[in-house]
This record gives structure tokens, sequence and C-alpha cells, in this order.
């Protein structure tokens, strides 16, 4: 049985994709109208570790998200998502929900 899910996105709604490399990168700021929190999905093409601040360094300590996986996290207006490869070259995929 497959599953869709249907996700109503706000005029907040901001996605953006990046090639992933053997040192860290980061994502652009993403600022949100009217609050200070939002929830973000991260999905990868490969395997990638995440991490998440004002300036963040990603390093393969930190959190792990495996190939063709996605994980939805919370966070602050204003931060951004660092990102690097374990592997293969991979590319990231982060998105705004709401």
């Amino acid at each position: 049985m497959s599953q869709t899910i249907i996700q109503t996105h706000t005029a907040n709604f901001q996605s953006e994709s990046h090639d992933c490399g053997s040192s860290s990168a980061q994502s652009s700021a993403f600022t949100f109208t009217g609050k200070n929190y939002a929830l973000c999905r991260i999905a990868s093409t490969g395997d990638i570790h995440v991490k998440f601040g004002t300036n963040p360094t990603a390093t393969l300590e930190d959190f792990l998200i495996t190939t063709g996986d996605s994980e939805i996290f919370k966070i602050r207006s204003g931060d951004k998502v660092a990102f690097i490869k374990e592997g293969s070259s991979c590319t990231v995929n982060i998105s705004i929900l709401n």
C-alpha cells in the first residue's frame, strides 16, 4: 500500500539544494515571518552529517542522515544548516515546511 503525504506550504516556504563535499558547507540563513521556529525537512542522495546554528560547521560526528532518508527538525529563525558528506558525492535538499 502506497502512502501520499500532503504538506500545505505557507508563504514562508523556502527550499534549496546543494552539492555535498568532504568539507562542511552551509545553507543560507532561514528567516520566518511572524514566528521564531519552523519545521525543516532535510533529504539527501547520500549519507550526510548535519549541524544547526548561526554559523555551524558539520563534522562526521554530527547527526547522520542516510542515503534516501529524510528527517524533519524544528529550527530557529536565523539559523543555518551545515552539512558534510560521508562517502561518495551527493546532493542535499533543505526545505522549510511551515
